[in-house]
């Protein structure tokens, strides 16, 4: 009991009573099956284009390509604002991690760890598969019931499925 208050003191002390409060809501969260209910695993053949557009008239892929080529908002930029970002473009460049690369690696199967290490993962990858150490995570465990380190450290699993790359 003590060894629990002292932890929760540095955790006040150090990272302050906002992350805390955040910290135990987000516990409460997960221990009651909020979570869970809020936000159900389900597999992508579940759900259709019309599930996951905003305005349901984008649900046909026709629609949605003449919406993003006449009517949609700039993604990033207006393609005519091009040359303002002109020399970002050019520091990709730099060395051998272009985009074009980083994508060749990944049709490769190959995919580049926390910035440095690069594994090879396949084409699709394993979404649940630990590829550092071979464990693999339940696919049909809901991700708020997976512990941090039941599976290796959670963290390598869930790396690729954060899509950095793209």
């Amino acid at each position: 009991m003590l060894r629990q208050a002292r932890l929760f003191g540095q955790l006040w002390r150090f990272l302050g009573p906002g992350w805390l409060a955040q910290r135990l809501h987000h516990l409460l969260r997960v221990r009651s099956g909020y979570l869970r209910v809020r936000l159900p695993a389900r597999d992508w053949t579940a759900w259709s284009l019309r599930d996951l557009c905003r305005d349901p008239a984008l649900g046909d892929p026709e629609a949605l390509l003449e919406y993003r080529r006449l009517a949609a908002p700039p993604f990033f930029f207006s393609p005519s604002d091009r040359h303002l970002f002109r020399p970002f473009f050019a520091a990709w460049d730099d060395g051998n991690t272009t985009p074009q690369q980083v994508a060749d690696d990944l049709e490769q199967g190959r995919f580049t760890y926390f910035g440095h290490s690069a594994v090879q993962v396949g084409f699709p990858p394993n979404w649940h598969t630990n590829p550092l150490t071979g464990d693999e995570a339940p696919r049909h465990r809901h991700w708020s019931l997976i512990g941090d380190f039941a599976f290796g450290d959670i963290k390598v699993i869930w790396e690729t499925n954060r899509f950095a790359f793209a």
